[in-house]
């Protein structure tokens, strides 16, 4: 079989070196975007357009491999978010050759004079925000690099930051970079909402507000909430620990209230979700305010009664149940069903009607019973003593293969 060379092609058209020029030059069969053709193509070449709709470009490749080398021209480099992976996905390794060149973050750096040894590089082409999500949630504030596209623009890049709470973002856009209408701009979120970009673009979140640490078993001072309606931090600790959400879950918080298990939770889900249900509207506007401060972007609000507003959400692998009340049934019933196998439950009951509603749904389900007594220590005269919060039931069992 013959073999695909595939020439990155930098930056700047000086970017290519004397040995990737000649393949392009005496290419038979050659594959790019229709700029690259345009500009770099032989006359005397087959040309292959690279579209949006890769299949066809794909088999014609194949076809070509039959008779004669193909070369390949991608822009940057080809495996540097390009064209590598796609060709890697379809053909044998041993029949592609890569041409490395420069990347268009390693040169929006260069030309921005800052070091990029630490950068997170996310593509939105054609992607969800998933990506930087997680990019934003990990990386300790290092410096990241966003491929946008005509749908996830820049302008669309700064909607989402601030309906996440980093609206204070400063952000450089480098648009066409290399090219003749080269223009970098340092600018804030609110300054990118409605403007216009050239497609060709890269964005650079650099510096953004630092936010205050969360960590499992927070005060409760630390959210805002109503009046003592919150769960205790050492019940909110336990419930944590017994869920043992991982990485990349979906994660329903039912009867939220401020939000705060859900928040604690989304420590552990970095790719994942957490779905805060709440039906009080000034609640849910606590669980918004508290996950703006501490910067949780994997945290959704979902204003609604359980069940009926938990039809629209995807099916969890953890569920925590902190409220319910009257519906309680309801709520487990439809919850259970939706779990995935293995997935775990939690519900937190003080009320005695609502721990015999428990008793009765977990009993064939191999249940954990947990009742936390809580005292604290209260100043008294000259000494202090021990003043209990309300007991609390926490019943906990996992999904089995073969519910």
């Amino acid at each position: 079989m013959h073999k695909i060379h595939v020439v990155s092609l930098g930056i700047y058209e000086d970017d290519i070196g004397p040995r990737a020029r000649e393949l392009i030059r005496s290419a038979r069969f050659i594959a790019g975007g229709a700029r690259h053709l345009d500009r770099l193509a032989p006359v005397t070449a087959c040309r292959i357009p690279l579209a949006r709709d890769m299949d066809q470009a794909i088999e014609r490749i194949r076809d070509c491999l039959k008779t004669d080398d193909v070369v390949v021209l991608a822009s940057g480099d080809a495996l540097f978010f390009g064209i590598g992976q796609k060709l890697l996905e379809n053909f044998d390794a041993n029949h592609l050759i890569f041409h490395s060149n420069i990347t268009t973050v390693q040169a929006a750096f260069a030309r921005l004079g800052m070091p990029w040894n630490d950068v997170m590089t996310v593509s939105l082409h054609g992607r969800a925000f998933s990506g930087l999500r997680y990019a934003l949630l990990r990386s300790e504030n290092r410096p990241i690099a966003v491929f946008t596209d005509s749908v996830n623009s820049p302008a669309k890049l700064a909607l989402w930051l601030e309906e996440n709470g980093l609206e204070d973002t400063t952000v450089f856009i480098l648009e066409e970079l290399g090219g003749p209408n080269e223009r970098i701009r340092r600018m804030s979120v609110r300054e990118m909402q409605g403007q216009e970009f050239s497609p060709l673009n890269l964005v650079i979140i650099d510096a953004r507000p630092s936010k205050p640490m969360l960590f499992p078993g927070m005060p409760e001072e630390a959210y805002a909430h109503n009046s003592g309606l919150i769960t205790k931090r050492e019940v909110r600790t336990i419930a944590v620990s017994r869920l043992m959400p991982l990485h990349d879950q979906i994660f329903w918080d039912i009867g939220a209230g401020s939000g705060s298990i859900g928040l604690e939770a989304s420590l552990f889900l970095p790719k994942g979700m957490v779905f805060c249900v709440e039906k009080d509207a000034q609640r849910c506007l606590m669980i918004e305010e508290n996950r703006k401060k501490y910067g949780r972007l994997n945290v959704k609000t979902i204003q609604g009664n359980a069940p009926e507003c938990l039809a629209d959400l995807p099916d969890p692998h953890r569920i925590f149940i902190g409220g319910g009340g009257e519906r309680l049934q309801d709520i487990l019933d439809i919850c259970w069903q939706r779990l995935e196998i293995h997935g775990k439950l939690v519900v937190s009951v003080i009320l005695l009607q609502n721990i015999c509603i428990a008793q009765e749904f977990f009993q064939d389900k191999n249940p954990e019973a947990i009742h936390i007594q809580i005292s604290r220590s209260r100043a008294l005269a000259s000494s202090a003593y021990a003043k209990a919060e309300n007991p609390v039931w926490l019943f906990v069992a996992e999904k089995a293969g073969h519910s």
